[in-house]
């Protein structure tokens, strides 16, 4: 299960931020804390042509999308998703 707050700032910038009501549980924030640790899990972007921010991400930074195009997401808009890599750092033993 997953707890969710915003923070707003000045020229329309909004911070949506994601968190887990169970460290260690089941949902997919927890899953992915408990894989990589603390961090963060998912980064929104709002533009106003999804199919349109998908090929520039594709096409110039070569990111490749989940979908093939966009779906429909919650109140009334379109989204996809973009697993980013990331390196990964060494344990310190």
């Amino acid at each position: 299960m997953a707890e969710e707050f915003e923070l707003h700032f000045p020229e329309n910038v909004l911070l949506d931020v994601l968190t887990t009501r169970e460290p260690g549980g089941s949902g997919a924030i927890a899953r992915y804390l408990a894989k990589f640790g603390e961090g963060v899990q998912q980064v929104e972007f709002r533009c106003t042509n999804v199919d349109r921010a998908t090929e520039i991400l594709k096409d110039k930074f070569d990111v490749k999308p989940v979908y093939p195009v966009s779906r429909p997401g919650a109140d009334g808009t379109r989204v996809n998703f973009f697993l980013v890599p990331y390196p990964r750092r060494e344990s310190a033993d």
